[in-house]
C-alpha cells in the first residue's frame, strides 16, 4: 500500500503519465517521493526516474518532448534535469545493481524499499546536507534496523566501504543551517 496523499495529484497524474510511456519501461521511482509514498511521513513535490542501464540522453529528451513541455535544467551522458508543469523531474541512469526487482504497486513502477534506503545512505555518504534524507533515514528506522540498512547499502555498493556512511551519519559540522540553534 502507498500513501498518494503525500504527493501533488499534478504530480502523481504526471508519474503515471510518464510511466505510460514505452521509453521509459526501464525506468522506476526513486528517491524522496517513493519513500514518501511508501511511508507517508512526508510530502514530496518531485519526480525522480531511475534505471540501472546506460540511455542516450539526447534521444530521451527528443522522445519526452514529443509528448510534454520538457524544460531543461541540466543534462549529461545518462542524466537529464528538468521541469514539466513547474515539476521538477530527473531522468537518471544510476549504474548499480538492484537488490530486489522493482515493484508495480498502485499503477506505480516504484524502486523497493531496501534500494531507496540505500541510495539515500549513499547520498548522505556523498553529500550529507540535505536535511530531508536524515529524515527519511529516521522513519526507514521505524521499519527496518541500521544494521540491515548498511548492508543494504554493502550490497548495492559493494566497492564502497561503510565507513564514510557511518561517519556522515554522526558529522553536522558543514550544516550551515545549524548555526545559532546548539
Amino acid at each position: 500500500m502507498l500513501y498518494p496523499e503525500t504527493i501533488d495529484p499534478s504530480t502523481l497524474g504526471l508519474l503515471k503519465s510518464l510511466q505510460s510511456k514505452s521509453y521509459l519501461d526501464d525506468f522506476c521511482l526513486a528517491g524522496d517521493t517513493a519513500l514518501a509514498l511508501y511511508y507517508g511521513h512526508r510530502k514530496s513535490i518531485d519526480i525522480d526516474l531511475f534505471t540501472n542501464k546506460n540511455f542516450d540522453a539526447q534521444q530521451m529528451i527528443e522522445s519526452v518532448q514529443q509528448d510534454f513541455s520538457l524544460q531543461l535544467f541540466y543534462t549529461a551522458a545518462n542524466t537529464i534535469k528538468g521541469s514539466i508543469s513547474n515539476i521538477n523531474v530527473d531522468i537518471i541512469a544510476h549504474r548499480y545493481p538492484y537488490l530486489n526487482d522493482p515493484v508495480l504497486i498502485d499503477g506505480i513502477r516504484i524502486l523497493s524499499e531496501p534500494d531507496i534506503i540505500a541510495m539515500k545512505l549513499n547520498a548522505i555518504s556523498t553529500s550529507g546536507q540535505r536535511s530531508k534524507d536524515f529524515i527519511d533515514i529516521y522513519f526507514a528506522l521505524e521499519k527496518c534496523q541500521i544494521s540491515s540498512m548498511l548492508s543494504f547499502y554493502q550490497k548495492k555498493y559493494s566497492q564502497h566501504g561503510d565507513m564514510q556512511v557511518l561517519k556522515s551519519l554522526i558529522y553536522f559540522d558543514d550544516w550551515t543551517f545549524l548555526t545559532g540553534l546548539c
